[in-house]
């Protein structure tokens, strides 16, 4: 069946997590697609279009016809109007990002160099590499989260660590590339890389 291989196709792209593929209303194939966080929607959205291609251009088993494979814009949402009747040229892509907040931060050394991944509590991930400079390790943190959340990676992260009233509260204040300046804090109930990262989450929350 096309919709099965269209899925176990996408499910086995990187940075997917889960793909689901149904049949909306007049039969149009739509795809939900859950990142994992480990390369940017866009990139997995493109890989997505690809394997529909790909899926699409196969001879069909019992006709040997095969569906035209005339590649369309991927769709925002999948809700097509309902005076169309696409074919499966016209599948709709979702890209889902993951869900949650970040619920655990590690700090992973290697011979190939140091990584930073945030992890939520469903199991979802973001990764980043570490750079040179005393600010490397804040903004691995920034982008690791950014991933994880799925939404654009942070410019320029600064950071302010100061006593409230007995308790040490970190505050993130977080550049994106859209121009917007976002800023969260967290109350240091763990280490500061980990404190850093829900201070980060925090700010990033607004920027869904």
């Amino acid at each position: 069946m096309t919709t099965e291989k269209l899925r176990d196709s996408v499910r086995s792209i990187p940075g997917v997590a889960s793909a689901e593929v149904s049949l909306g209303s007049d039969n149009e194939p739509l795809v939900k697609v859950w990142t994992d966080g480990t390369r940017p929607d866009v990139e997995v959205q493109r890989a997505v279009e690809a394997a529909r291609r790909t899926v699409v251009n196969q001879p069909d088993a019992k006709t040997g016809d095969i569906v035209d494979p005339t590649p369309s814009p991927v769709a925002a949402q999948p809700h097509t109007p309902p005076e169309q009747t696409p074919e499966w040229s016209d599948v709709a892509v979702e890209i889902a990002s993951p869900p949650g907040r970040i619920a655990k931060l590690a700090i992973e050394e290697s011979f190939d160099g140091v990584e930073v991944r945030a992890s939520d509590s469903a199991g979802h991930s973001g990764m980043a590499v570490v750079g040179d400079g005393e600010e490397g390790l804040n903004e691995a943190i920034a982008a690791a989260v950014a991933r994880l959340r799925g939404v654009g990676e942070p410019t320029r992260v600064r950071v302010e660590v100061r006593d409230v009233h007995g308790s040490e509260v970190v505050t993130a204040l977080v550049d994106l590339p859209s121009g917007d300046r976002l800023v969260g804090a967290a109350i240091a109930t763990a280490g500061q890389p980990f404190t850093l990262g829900r201070a980060i989450d925090a700010a990033l929350s607004e920027a869904r």
